[in-house]
């Protein structure tokens, strides 16, 4: 079984990790509560890197392959005592920045940042979240494709959605080409504890103050069955 500990301590046997759940909620707070994990394991390693990035539907900025690819070669570089100078070479070979480079270049440089750390934990959140419109998703799934073709022993990639049939279909190809994908269904009994702990903990929010108790645990019964573990 996956733990945030075996992902943290950089086992081999899980270099790529896909949660999958049928609430967003449960995702954000999966995927919040290791990157909180991980942090705390990278924050006393040097040698250690962390980066991530949460697809935002009501954000336009946030549904984009590009922008995320190039969100994770800042932070990581970020987290280096020096910018590695291939990076400046493609600066200069682009114009100086004029230029944008394409996917395929932001995929050579975020292997590049990579070098030299003895782990990276890569995040990707609600993969759901892209949109579809103009293959963007599409692009998605194939650039983790070409994310796993980079891999190296020190990465380790995690991905979350929502259980969806193009995802499912387009992570068969990265499942096969990690070698070893674990899927981790967050739903179910597996979950249902923690939402009803959530629940009770809401409604002692002082907006609920004047509803009675009776009302109270009635209003908590209802969610936590409808709930589904979902």
């Amino acid at each position: 079984m996956l733990t945030l500990e075996k992902l943290a301590a950089g086992s081999p046997s899980y270099g790529s990790t896909w949660v999958s759940t049928s609430k967003l909620q449960v995702t954000n707070k999966f995927s919040s509560t290791a990157i909180e994990y991980i942090q705390s394991h990278c924050n006393n390693d040097i040698n250690s890197g962390i980066a991530y990035w949460y697809f935002t539907y009501n954000d336009e900025e946030k549904q984009s392959v590009s922008n995320f690819l190039r969100s994770f070669i800042s932070q990581i570089c970020g987290q280096k005592p020096d910018t590695p100078g291939e990076l400046y070479d493609c600066f200069c070979s682009h114009a100086y920045g004029t230029h944008q480079p394409g996917l395929t270049d932001l995929l050579k440089m975020l292997s590049q940042v990579i070098h030299g750390f003895d782990n990276v934990f890569l995040i990707v959140d609600a993969l759901d979240e892209c949109p579809k419109l103009d293959s963007e998703r599409s692009m998605l799934l194939d650039t983790l494709f070409e994310i796993t073709q980079l891999l190296q022993p020190s990465v380790h990639l995690l991905v979350t959605s929502r259980r969806e049939g193009d995802i499912q279909e387009g992570l068969k190809d990265v499942i096969e080409n990690a070698n070893c994908l674990p899927s981790i269904n967050v739903q179910g009994g597996l979950v249902q504890n923690d939402i009803e702990v959530f629940i009770q903990e809401r409604l002692k929010h002082r907006s609920f103050r004047r509803w009675p108790d009776e009302m109270r645990v009635k209003a908590a019964m209802t969610l936590s069955k409808q709930a589904c573990g979902m």
